[in-house]
């Protein structure tokens, strides 16, 4: 972060000194973390900044988040509640079949490629968890609960099943979300580096190497923006994603 603003304040008086030697007044803006950063860039440099517009910003770090699912499952049960209800429905699906049957549910959402790697529980979960949240925060919540209509009539307990198999309607309930998961974000959703740490860890180029394997550090050491589940009550995403 430090070095985000050091970067940027660098950027500025280069920018009036060679560029634009007639402004009178600098303004910076962002949204997400870039409006974080706005509103740091005039808190630290307040005599380089004139002012800052900062949307959205998560300006305060708060290590294990659980309050973002929490929000998110709000927002959800706006205009009706019934899909709210189903999404926290998928979040105790996923986490049951996660642990009863991790491996058939990768395979269900395209993601087999996730057993067997040491972190690739952990990176399942977490493309998981985001897969609905992204709809809340990015504009297609609309997308999130049409496709879980299906679902607003599951029953909240388990159907009958053979022994040692899961829940009928648990799969039915990760089905609908492997479906909606694909058509909101595309097939490679699961494939892609972003959500993979062995990729991660390795990416030389493109946009996880440029920028995203800093962000993780940033979200998830330095600035402790780990979006976890609830450990109580109601939740969008599987428990198995904690801070512990």
């Amino acid at each position: 972060v430090e070095q985000n603003l050091a970067d940027v304040a660098a950027l500025i008086r280069h920018a009036r000194s060679q560029l634009f030697p007639a402004a009178t007044a600098v303004v910076v803006q962002g949204g997400s973390y870039a409006g974080a950063s706005s509103a740091w860039m005039r808190r630290t440099y307040p005599k380089l900044v004139d002012a800052a517009i900062a949307q959205s910003p998560p300006v305060t770090a708060v290590y294990d988040f659980a309050r973002y699912d929490v929000s998110n499952l709000v927002a959800l049960s706006s205009p009706d509640s019934r899909c709210a209800q189903a999404q926290a429905r998928v979040g105790a699906a996923l986490t049951s079949l996660l642990h009863s049957s991790p491996g058939k549910l990768m395979r269900l959402f395209g993601a087999a490629h996730y057993e067997g790697s040491p972190t690739g529980m952990v990176d399942f979960a977490y493309a998981l968890g985001d897969s609905s949240s992204s709809a809340v925060q990015y504009g297609r919540k609309s997308i999130l609960c049409e496709a879980l209509q299906p679902g607003y009539s599951s029953p909240s307990s388990a159907s009958p099943s053979a022994a040692g198999e899961a829940p009928h309607d648990e799969l039915a309930l990760a089905a609908l979300f492997a479906n909606y998961t694909r058509h909101a974000w595309g097939n490679e959703y699961f494939s892609s580096c972003f959500y993979n740490s062995s990729c991660m860890a390795t990416a030389t180029e493109g946009p996880v190497a440029q920028s995203a394997r800093s962000w993780y550090w940033m979200k998830c050491a330095h600035l402790g923006y780990l979006q976890t589940a609830p450990q109580q009550g109601l939740s969008t995403r599987p428990r198995h994603l904690t801070a512990a």
